[in-house]
C-alpha cells in the first residue's frame, strides 16, 4: 500500500509545490453531514415540483372497464387532454371508441380479453359516447354516454 502523496494530506500544500499539485481539502464529518442535508432538502424540491414531461397529470387519467356487453367508468368528467386506462375484464375482445357530439371518432381500441391498454385522448366540452363496436356489441348495449364539461 502506497502512503497518501503529502499534497493530499488535510488540505495543505506539500513542500514541492506548483502548478500540477493539486491541493485537495479532506472533508470534515460536518460537511458530510451538511451536504447529506442539502441532497435530501434538493430532493424533497425535485419531488414536490413533480417530474412532468407534459403529459398531463393524475387529475387527466381515468380507468373504462370492458366486461360482456357492457362499460364501467365515468358519467362524466372535465374537458381536456386525458390519458385513459382501457381495461377488457371479458373474455372476449372488446373496443373502446370515443365518438365525439359530432359523430367522429377520436380514438379506438380493441383488445383481448383479459388485456389493458393506455389511450390518449382530448375531450371537448358536449355528450360523447364510449362504444364497442365489435360485431354485435354495440347493438347489444355495449355504449355508454360520457359528459364533457
Amino acid at each position: 500500500m502506497h502512503p497518501i502523496p503529502p499534497a493530499f494530506v488535510r488540505g495543505r500544500r506539500a513542500a514541492r509545490s506548483g502548478p500540477n499539485v493539486p491541493v485537495v481539502p479532506a472533508l470534515g464529518a460536518r460537511t458530510v453531514a451538511g451536504m447529506r442535508r442539502a441532497l435530501v432538502v434538493l430532493f424533497l424540491v425535485f419531488a414536490a415540483c413533480g417530474a412532468d414531461s407534459g403529459s398531463g397529470d393524475a387529475a387527466n387519467r381515468f380507468t373504462v372497464v370492458g366486461t360482456e356487453m357492457a362499460f364501467d367508468a365515468p358519467d362524466s368528467v372535465a374537458a381536456g387532454d386525458y390519458e385513459v386506462t382501457f381495461r377488457n375484464d371479458g373474455a372476449v375482445h372488446h373496443e373502446l371508441a370515443f365518438r365525439n357530439p359530432e359523430g367522429e371518432f377520436r380514438g379506438r381500441r380493441s383488445i383481448a380479453g383479459g388485456q389493458s391498454v393506455v389511450m390518449k385522448v382530448t375531450l371537448a366540452p358536449g355528450t360523447w359516447e364510449l362504444g364497442c363496436f365489435e360485431p354485435g356489441h354495440y347493438e347489444a348495449g355495449m355504449h355508454k354516454p360520457l359528459e364533457v364539461t
